[in-house]
């Protein structure tokens, strides 16, 4: 019998434990690290402004990363 892992990416918007999410993926994969499944959840704008008005965190540095590098989180997966 196979056995499946998973491995999951969180990305932020900032580098410090207080980070807001925006988004999340999953890849499922069995033993020979065959991709079984994945899934990419975009944090909706709503959610992202609670967790902003909630204390999450951004930073500048951060968010020109992910702008300079559109393509680092759908290679990620």
């Amino acid at each position: 019998m196979s056995k499946n892992s998973a491995m999951i990416d969180i990305e932020t918007l900032d580098t410090l434990e207080t980070a807001a999410v925006f988004q999340v993926g999953i890849i499922i994969f069995n033993e020979e690290h065959e991709v079984i499944d994945k899934k990419l959840y975009h944090v909706p704008q709503r959610e992202l402004d609670r967790q902003l008005s909630e204390g999450r965190t951004m930073s500048l540095s951060t968010m020109l990363f992910h702008v300079d590098n559109p393509d680092s989180i759908k290679d990620s997966l």
